[in-house]
């Protein structure tokens, strides 16, 4: 509560209303339904019937459990067929990852005289290498995210905010995005197979104050494969999300604003950007359920829509496919009033311009809904059809960008419009490795288009900088479909942008965490590195940690060989503990090395052992038992 009240003051100043007109005229809900139901019995009339190859009973007839069972077997088929489709990694026999995946470079000593099969030198990949040192790594973390909360690790000047100066913030129009980060929780599944939680959002660490700053934790090895480090790298955003905030919190602080401000007769575009199986498409639908509530109800007095117009349809490359309709048409791409804001006018256009701004969806099915259960029945039947396909991270990860208009008709019949975008999941380069050409293709298209958004937003940005009168910067809205569909969010200066990006904690999704926060951070209009910041620290094998969290380097004793002994290294052993019978009868020379007394028969020890040929038997054979408890084959 306390950090939306002071935005009402700023959601409920008179906006700037426009008039959406449709393309077309307007099908109501009933109407939707009977068009899908129609579609329906059109593909069931044109599905093949029952093969004369099941006539077998004696009548002559086909029977019901022969259609049934001839079903269920053309399913299966069906479902192996698309399985087998999928891409696959190489896997060695035995259901073993290949060495490819695993091991880079692998050297065996196979020279005459040599064990054959023994390894001189083996590399693996960093997300091996990772798993492979993932108790001193979770160490490692766990010591930053210990110091961090006892205040060692002080944050940064402005790296927590408090709720009034996070509102005051959302409300300032300087032409960039908001930028929002959501952590997912660590599965039980990662867990078993190793992984660890490389993410962290820090506690606030004063009173009121929210987190507005995420670290990742590149866990990393240095050139010998035997010392380890980690990069700490954190990250300036709006706000931050850790994996224990609900999905109304991240509604409530990103997306109803813009509820509001449709509701308001205003405009808003929200879009979700992350990794295939970060979350993304979870918490977009999170988002989407707590706005067609509150397009209907209102918000914070403000009367809902009396109907909501949907246009629903996804953008692939230089193709926009309806996905309301059965058949998923193809949709053309109109501007309206695109060209008012000309020259040296981007502020200064009169209201009654910007409500010539607008972009019809020429083709679109763009039904009208008067409650909520209708707005949700239609928008289901739209994720019906939208376009998936297997990746190495999800079953069904988004090969395309969703893109939900709603379209709010208010009571005195002007309009607002609160824009969703779920784009599509990025890829590792490891998954991108056994994509298909169609697959490449399409993640080509794809990263085309974020660019064309970066770059729409970059040159808001500046142009709000700028202020009026000084000049236009030209927003290369029509660089791509999905930037031309929000060529009202970058015109008009009281539209308002948010992103949230969604990372997955498992360390082998690392880089591409990294990745996806340096993208949003671009998206939001920020240019390269800006709010970034690194901290570097080597990590010792020996961390531990205990169950009350405390981190702690256990103490390894320095295993030398008897053969490397100094004169004083031998002077200590026979002084140690549990070899007192030899500290008072033998006499070390001063010249006598280890490389000296381990060629030394029992014979020749007499003389250390004050002719005890007794004692010099015994130190003998301590003497063997102290080169064998240091041998590395024993050690192994």
């Amino acid at each position: 509560k306390a950090e939306h009240a002071p935005q009402n003051k700023a959601e409920h100043a008179p906006q700037i209303k426009a008039e959406h007109a449709p393309q077309k005229p307007i099908i109501g809900y009933d109407e939707f339904l009977r068009l899908q139901e129609q579609a329906a019995r059109a593909e069931t009339e044109a599905a093949p019937k029952a093969p004369a190859l099941f006539v077998t009973a004696a009548n002559g007839k086909v029977t019901g459990a022969m259609i049934d069972a001839h079903d269920a077997a053309e399913a299966a088929k069906k479902q192996e067929a698309k399985v087998d489709k999928a891409p696959k990694k190489p896997v060695a026999a035995g259901g073993v990852p290949s060495q490819a995946e695993n091991v880079v470079v692998t050297k065996d000593n196979r020279e005459e005289g040599k064990t054959e099969g023994k390894n001189t030198r083996q590399m693996f990949d960093k997300r091996e290498s990772r798993r492979m040192n993932a108790k001193p790594f979770c160490a490692a973390v766990q010591r930053w995210r210990n110091r961090r909360a006892a205040g060692k690790c002080k944050p940064r000047s402005g790296t927590t905010t408090s709720a009034k100066a996070s509102a005051s913030a959302a409300a300032a129009s300087d032409g960039s995005i908001r930028v929002y980060v959501r952590k997912r929780p660590l599965f039980q599944h990662e867990v078993d197979r190793g992984e660890f939680d490389v993410v962290t959002v820090p506690a606030a660490a004063e009173k009121d104050a929210l987190p507005i700053e995420i670290f990742v934790h590149n866990c990393q090895m240095y050139p010998d494969l035997k010392r380890m480090y980690v990069k700490h790298s954190g990250f300036d955003v709006t706000r931050a999300f850790g994996e224990g905030t609900e999905s109304v919190e991240v509604y409530q602080t990103a997306a109803a604003p813009m509820v509001t401000g449709a509701l308001n007769g205003g405009i808003g575009a929200l879009f979700m950007y992350g990794q295939t199986g970060s979350g993304k498409t979870f918490t977009m639908e999170a988002i989407e359920q707590s706005a067609v509530r509150e397009l209907f109800a209102g918000r914070n007095g403000v009367p809902g829509a009396s109907a909501v117009r949907v246009a629903y349809f996804e953008i692939a490359g230089k193709k926009c496919t309806d996905l309301l309709s059965p058949a998923r048409t193809d949709i053309s791409i109109k501007e309206i009033g695109g060209g008012v804001s000309g020259g040296k006018e981007f502020k200064e256009l009169r209201p009654e311009e910007y409500r010539q701004l607008d972009v019809q969806l020429i083709g679109a099915m763009e039904p009208a809904a008067k409650t909520c259960a209708e707005l949700e029945q239609i928008i289901a039947a739209g994720k019906s059809r939208r376009a998936t396909s297997a990746t190495h991270c999800n079953a069904a990860s988004s090969r395309s960008h969703a893109v939900l208009r709603l379209t709010c008709v208010l009571a005195d019949g002007s309009t607002g419009r609160l824009t969703l975008v779920d784009c599509a999941g990025s890829e590792r380069k490891e998954d991108n490795m056994h994509h298909s050409a169609e697959q490449r293709r399409e993640t080509a298209e794809i990263n085309a288009s974020l660019y064309a958004l970066k770059e729409c937003v970059r040159q808001r940005r500046l142009q709000a900088q700028k202020g009026s009168g000084d000049g236009h910067v030209h927003v290369p809205y029509r660089s791509s479909h999905l930037t031309r569909v929000l060529m009202e969010c970058f015109i008009r200066p009281d539209a308002r942008l948010g992103v949230i990006g969604t990372v997955s904690p498992a360390s082998t999704d690392t880089e591409h965490s990294v990745s996806t926060l340096k993208t949003v951070g671009l998206i939001g209009g920020r240019e390269e590195n800006e709010g970034v910041h690194e901290e570097k620290e080597d990590v010792s094998k020996n961390l531990e940690t205990a169950a009350d969290g405390t981190v702690s380097e256990k103490e390894v004793e320095r295993v030398i060989a008897p053969v490397r002994w100094s004169n004083a290294n031998i002077k200590a052993w026979i002084a140690k503990p549990g070899n007192e019978k030899f500290a008072a009868k033998v006499t070390v020379p001063g010249s006598l090395m280890g490389r000296d007394i381990v060629r030394m028969n029992p014979l020749a020890l007499q003389n250390l052992c004050g002719g005890d040929a007794k004692l010099a038997q015994l130190l003998h054979n301590k003497l063997r038992e102290e080169i064998t408890r240091c041998s590395s084959k024993a050690r192994t």
